[in-house]
């Protein structure tokens, strides 16, 4: 189906986006599976499968029992309402949208190479995520890489406007605060 495919069988990162017959979503998962693909050349990490769903929360999440990403139908609309926000040319809300779901994608095939392969990791593995994603996005992807990592910082940076009260169960969640993991990203990629 449109919605679910196999990144075994997709080509590398460096074809550029499908035409936009497609909706975004589905341009979406397409391209994360040319990612998948070129990590698996590259790199040669095993191909992970990529599906897009319906979840009644804005997220992205590995599985490690089905060793699957799943992309939320809400999150995709979240960050392109982030998109429109930034912008009200369509081409770069799209934009927005397109390289912050994909930064989200990477941050999450690293939760999956991190499963598959038993990475030690000697922090919170959701800031190893970050920085493991945002240095493969510089390296792998030239021509796109810094506005990449940008709009996927920047949409941390977003999403902590919705909560601005910080409490106890937020500062000892796994996940670091996201304007924390907006100025980390932010100070990687100018090489802090």
């Amino acid at each position: 189906p449109a919605d679910k495919i196999d990144v075994v069988t997709s080509q590398t990162w460096q074809v550029p986006l499908p035409e936009i017959t497609w909706t975004i979503k589905q341009q979406l998962i397409a391209h994360a599976a040319h990612i998948s693909r070129e990590l698996q050349d590259n790199l040669w990490l095993d191909a992970v499968e990529i599906k897009r769903e319906k979840c009644d929360e804005e997220n992205a999440f590995y599985d490690p029992e089905s060793k699957q990403i799943t992309v939320c139908d809400e999150m995709i609309d979240a960050l392109t309402k982030y998109g429109q926000k930034e912008s009200e040319d369509v081409a770069i809300q799209e934009e927005i949208a397109v390289n912050s779901t994909l930064f989200f994608l990477m941050h999450e095939l690293w939760h999956a190479y991190i499963d598959l392969y038993k990475l030690p990791i000697t922090w919170k593995e959701e800031d190893v995520a970050d920085q493991i994603a945002t240095y493969l996005i510089l390296t792998l992807n030239k021509d796109n890489s810094y506005n990449m990592v940008m709009d996927g910082a920047f949409s941390f940076y977003e999403f902590s406007q919705q909560n601005p009260n910080i409490d106890d169960g937020i500062l000892s969640d796994v996940h670091s605060i996201d304007k924390q993991r907006f100025y980390n990203i932010a100070c990687r990629l100018y090489g802090a």
